[in-house]
């Protein structure tokens, strides 16, 4: 199956809730409806009269009726909705403004006279006849003229609500109304005589002549199925006409759009300007394929050791699959959607997973893309990875506040989706990447630092365990045979030496950061280096008992080192010195925190 027929199977499966609202989540539109903000909602009584007017929240999005051109209209078209418009059609005030209020009452009254009106319908069919709406709206305060007596916001969408009708006041909370109107509009169009084969039902229907638009709510206008352009090449050339590419019902069209607009809106993120989204058509609640399967805030973290870790991660993958509706089968689809230019909307990566190979591959990640962060255990998020891959920190004053360019972040963003849901093997530039940037630790500021190595090390235990099927123990191995391992602890102690001479107050870098990156070149020379300023000028100043332990770590690690064949010791270190860096700088950190607490 495709895109649009797994939407059209999620439309159907969730079509007993179309129309209804939820509170923090966009409603799932019924067939020849679309969701809109208005900006006024105008209350009336059954008789049309006027009662009062009030401003309304952009953020509040409500349901209105459509037609298939006004749902795509833009510019000057004339083609206004059937029942919430904007004031411009709403109001006689000009030649134009006369027109287009003639065709909304026209539209209005073949409704009403139609096996499918309702009450209501007379009731604002009355008031906007009267052409009293400037006047009313300008009497409360909610509309100002020009100085030429004209609407000064003419493009502002009115919501009704009329009292003493029966059921919902507020017409575009009116389930009732909302399927009196899906009927009329289906009835309508079965008067047209464009029928085909609809190429995703397979059945010969009343063929849809637009699609909606709005798919992707922060590219508006953008559409995912299109053929206005007839001047150049978008049918042209391999097609007479539209239609001899494609053919879509108008029920087919109405569905598959409202339904990926819904998920989109309640189960998708925006990334770099590329919306991600991820949703069961069975229904099944299934975890955000860019975030870790086991989650924990930044401000109250569980405190967490590598076994713990796992074994949530496994009651969280249970916890999924014993919801699963029908694990047979259940599937999953992932979806990536942007748009290169305004009216254009694409599918720039699109998959289809049975759900149980899904949470198994994302399990799979997690399970070794995964390091210690605080207190914690944590798998980072791709986001997160992307974020210390290539983001600039540019402002130490504002310390953890990464930025990354939009085209850089998405693109990235998507190719980790890849391999996380491919199982592909994880990108070596990526990982190369974050080990110069962690090399570096000198150019940020104290929370950035603390995140980008916590990501960093994750990521190499991925990369290993990916490319060459090794599994990096998350627990100091101090006798590991790896020359860069303990180069990188024998970093950590330097480090360490050093701030133990210094004030609480005392915020400079030890000589061990800032020498970093050239320590990651020439390890050997700049032990050395390192080692004299510490007997010069630090370890003097420690405590006897500390000197002594200090040293001995020391001769230890050398003597591990100096087991390594001459000509290999000062060559550059590899990527592994980082998780030695880590363990020993948890390892002392640890005992001195335990110590504490005791």
């Amino acid at each position: 199956m495709g895109l649009f027929q797994c939407a059209l199977e999620t439309y159907d499966a969730n079509q007993s809730i179309a129309g209804m609202y939820e509170d923090g989540k966009e409603p799932l539109a019924p067939i020849g409806h679309a969701i809109v903000s208005a900006n006024i909602e105008i209350t009336i009584d059954q008789d049309g009269k006027y009662i009062s007017s009030a401003q309304r929240s952009k953020e509040e999005k409500i349901i209105i009726p459509v037609t298939e051109s006004s749902a795509g209209r833009s510019g000057t078209k004339l083609s206004p909705h059937p029942l919430c418009e904007q004031i411009k059609y709403l109001a006689s005030y000009d030649d134009k403004s006369e027109e287009r209020q003639q065709d909304y009452l026209t539209q209005l009254k073949n409704w009403i006279e139609s096996d499918f009106g309702d009450p209501k319908l007379e009731a604002i069919y009355k008031y906007v006849s009267a052409n009293t709406i400037v006047e009313d709206l300008c009497k409360d305060g909610n509309l100002k003229l020009t100085d030429k007596g004209l609407p000064s916001k003419e493009e502002e969408l009115v919501a009704w609500n009329v009292l003493g009708c029966e059921g919902e006041a507020r017409v575009y909370r009116d389930v009732k109304l909302m399927s009196l109107y899906s009927k009329y509009y289906l009835d309508k169009i079965q008067e047209k005589c464009d029928k085909n084969i609809c190429m995703l039902t397979g059945e010969e229907v009343i063929l849809a002549s637009q699609h909606l638009k709005g798919i992707f709510s922060s590219k508006g206008n953008a559409k995912l199925i299109s053929s206005n352009d007839k001047t150049n090449f978008t049918f042209r050339g391999r097609f007479i006409n539209p239609k001899d590419a494609l053919t879509i019902g108008y029920l087919a069209s109405q569905k598959s759009h409202n339904a990926l607009k819904w998920v989109l809106k309640n189960q998708g993120t925006v990334q770099g300007g590329r919306a991600f989204v991820c949703w069961s058509p069975q229904g099944d609640q299934i975890p955000v394929p860019i975030n870790p399967l086991v989650k924990s805030d930044d401000q109250n973290r569980t405190k967490m050791v590598p076994s713990d870790y796992r074994d949530m991660l496994s009651r969280t993958i249970e916890g999924y699959r014993s919801e699963l509706k029908d694990k047979i089968s259940s599937k999953t689809v992932v979806a990536v959607f942007d748009a290169a230019i305004p009216g254009r909307l694409a599918v720039t990566f699109y998959s289809e997973i049975p759900t149980e190979i899904y949470l198994m591959r994302l399990k799979d990640w997690d399970e070794h893309c995964v390091w210690y962060s605080f207190n914690t255990v944590l798998a980072p998020s791709i986001p997160r990875i992307v974020q210390y891959t290539y983001g600039l920190e540019r402002n130490r004053e504002h310390d953890g506040h990464v930025e990354v360019d939009d085209n850089i972040k998405k693109q990235t963003v998507e190719r980790l989706l890849r391999c996380r849901i491919g199982k592909e093997l994880f990108p070596a530039d990526i990982e190369k990447q974050l080990v110069q940037n962690a090399s570096r630790m000198h150019l940020y500021g104290k929370t950035t630092r603390k995140y980008l190595l916590d990501t960093t090390c994750a990521v190499i235990r991925k990369y290993y365990y990916d490319h060459k099927k090794e599994e990096i123990g998350m627990e100091l191995d101090m006798e590991k045979p790896d020359r860069s391992y303990q180069f990188g602890r024998l970093l950590a102690i330097y480090e360490k030496i050093e701030r133990d001479t210094y004030d609480k107050s005392d915020e400079r870098e030890p000589n061990a950061i800032r020498l970093q990156s050239v320590f990651c070149n020439r390890p050997l020379h700049y032990a050395f280096e390192l080692e004299k300023q510490l007997e010069r000028a630090y370890i003097p100043r420690l405590p006897a008992g500390s000197r002594i332990n200090y040293k001995n770590m020391i001769g230890e690690i050398m003597s591990i080192i100096n087991a390594f064949p001459e000509n290999e010791i000062n060559k550059p270190l590899s990527d592994m010195y980082l998780i030695g860096y880590y363990l020993q700088r948890k390892n002392m950190y640890t005992k001195k925190d335990n110590v504490a607490d005791e």
